[in-house]
């Protein structure tokens, strides 16, 4: 019970940072696409886009018969429902003609909708460290690393569908785990409609699901292969519902179940050779999921041991990232196109960092040397977050256009071309009153009612700026600060509460176990060892109090 009271408020604490950092609008012309679907299945019961605002992208394909849609799935749109209907409340009765105050709430509301899908995902991390057996200050360190010193940060910010994906992946390899160590029918389930929803959201998610398949039939082979079909079928059925959902979408808007729009899009470009994709997403400047993420190169050192307990469970996250990386590497446009970071590799965030729970087990055996890098890593991974939180990407971009920059492999293989590079320099610039705003992109700011200059990229301070009472704003921001603080102190407290009662319990079946036997022994061996993890991971001198 007290996991599940501490994994609910863990969501409610990173939320609402999540919802401070958030930028009040849509940076991405993807997401406005999606949006577009979502006003046009609220006010005209279809499928079509529409453009809204004047000097503002919404992309589209054009479909045989005429009708402009969106080259992507339906399931963010789905999700973005409730943000159309912000729109429509506010005014937007027909998207082709929307007010541009309504416009404009509609897509304050939706760019809120991936930092909840976030917190969320923060929460599942720690519920599923818990599953596999890790006591309460390894389960929230490793969910706190996961959600602020990873990309999944910067993209609870930044307004694309691989959030949401992430969340529904994460969700299935939970619901998997827990589904096998309990024997449970209703918990394979959830990770199947989990993986349905994967895929409505991003249909590459299929590369997932085979080797998801394959740790269910070798956790439960020696059951026979009636009770592996039988998990199989549970665990696939709302995948096939959902592969139907996307033919009917792609039917209704191409006629062809089988065109997802992906082809018709002016900048798409198919596949080619893996080897420059995958080497730019390991370790190019620009695109590194290393240097987006640096805790992940010290989870990189957890595998042995991950493997030593779990070795199934290894070996499903292993592949699954391998063939993740191969597989978008040999995207001609590997990079992700215009965003932050390796776009396509932020789901695999959460199968990245797992392999980092078995070293924060055993934080008190670590040498000091191993604990300073982790610290490090995670310094640098917060810092790296701010930095595109504090600054819009789009305009960095666009600044990198005007400056008529290098093709865009080239780019991701230069340094100052690099998005950190180039989002540290702008920050720099926001602290001397000297930041660089691209002139280009005046108009379509002028549309969004967005400054015309470089500001720290959160909603209140454009509402600041927009006129909104500073009183209102502060107490706004101050509440929800306490309330995060408060909320923390209460996590903390509860966790080594907690933590303290189960090492006094282990201690009570010790000593009540006879002194010479070689099972007390191990026991109070692995008693000593948690105590040192907890003193190493909060320090010696919390108290409650």
């Amino acid at each position: 019970m007290i996991r599940r009271k501490l994994a609910l408020v863990l969501f409610a604490a990173t939320a609402l940072v999540y919802m401070l950092t958030a930028p009040g609008h849509l940076g991405t012309v993807d997401m406005r696409a999606e949006l577009a679907v979502a006003q046009s299945m609220v006010s005209k019961a279809d499928f079509t886009v529409s453009q809204d605002l004047p000097f503002v992208t919404v992309p589209y394909v054009v479909a045989p018969n005429g009708e402009h849609y969106s080259d992507h799935e339906i399931g963010q749109s789905l999700l973005l429902l409730p943000a159309a209907l912000v729109g429509r409340i506010a005014g937007c009765t027909n998207p082709s003609s929307c007010p541009a105050t309504a416009q404009h709430d509609a897509e304050f509301a939706a760019s809120l909708l991936d930092g909840l899908a976030a917190a969320v995902a923060v929460m599942l991390m720690f519920l599923l460290a818990s599953e596999l057996g890790a006591e309460i200050g390894p389960s929230l360190v490793l969910a706190l690393l996961f959600g602020f010193t990873t990309i999944e940060w910067a993209y609870a910010h930044d307004a694309f569908d691989v959030g949401p994906t992430t969340t529904a992946l994460l969700l299935m390899l939970f619901a998997v785990v827990r589904g096998l160590r309990r024997d449970s029918m209703r918990w394979l389930l959830i990770g199947g409609v989990a993986a349905g929803a994967a895929v409505a959201l991003r249909l590459p998610s299929l590369v997932c699901l085979p080797f998801i398949a394959a740790y269910v039939v070798t956790s439960t082979w020696r059951q026979g292969i009636v009770a592996s079909l039988r998990r199989l079928a549970v665990l696939g059925g709302p995948v096939a519902a959902a592969l139907i959902l996307v033919a009917w979408y792609n039917w209704v808007r191409f006629g062809d179940p089988l065109q997802a729009g992906y082809s018709l899009a002016s900048d798409y470009y198919g596949f080619g050779s893996p080897l420059s994709g995958i080497a730019g997403e390991l370790f190019s400047p620009g695109r590194s999921v290393f240097l987006y993420s640096p805790i992940l190169v010290a989870a990189l050192a957890g595998l042995p041991l991950l493997w030593r307990r779990y070795r199934a469970l290894t070996v499903t996250i292993v592949a699954i990232v391998v063939a993740n990386v191969v597989f978008y590497g040999a995207y001609v446009e590997w990079w992700g196109g215009w965003d932050w970071g390796p776009r396509y590799l932020v789901p695999m965030t959460p199968f990245l960092i797992l392999p980092l729970l078995p070293l924060l087990q055993r934080w008190g055996d670590l040498p000091r040397i191993a604990r300073g890098a982790i610290y490090g890593l995670a310094a640098v991974g917060v810092l790296v977050q701010l930095l595109d939180i504090s600054v819009d990407f789009q305009h960095q971009l666009q600044l990198l256009r005007e400056a008529g920059a290098a093709a865009p492999d080239a780019q991701w293989w230069t340094v100052q071309y690099s998005g950190i590079w180039r989002h540290g320099q702008a920050a720099a610039g926001l602290l001397s009153g000297s930041a660089a705003y691209p002139s280009s992109f005046q108009f379509t700011d002028l549309s969004t009612a967005m400054p015309l200059k470089t500001v720290l990229d959160v909603w209140w301070v454009y509402a600041w700026i927009d006129g909104v009472s500073p009183l209102v704003l502060i107490t706004v921001v101050v509440g929800a600060v306490a309330v995060v603080v408060g909320l923390a102190r209460w996590v903390w407290r509860t966790s080594v509460v907690s933590a303290s009662a189960d090492l006094d319990q282990q201690e009570e079946r010790v000593s009540a176990t006879p002194a010479h036997s070689g099972r007390a022994q191990r026991s109070a061996d692995l008693a000593l060892r948690l105590d040192e993890a907890l003193q190493g991971l909060g320090g010696n001198d919390v108290s409650d109090k």
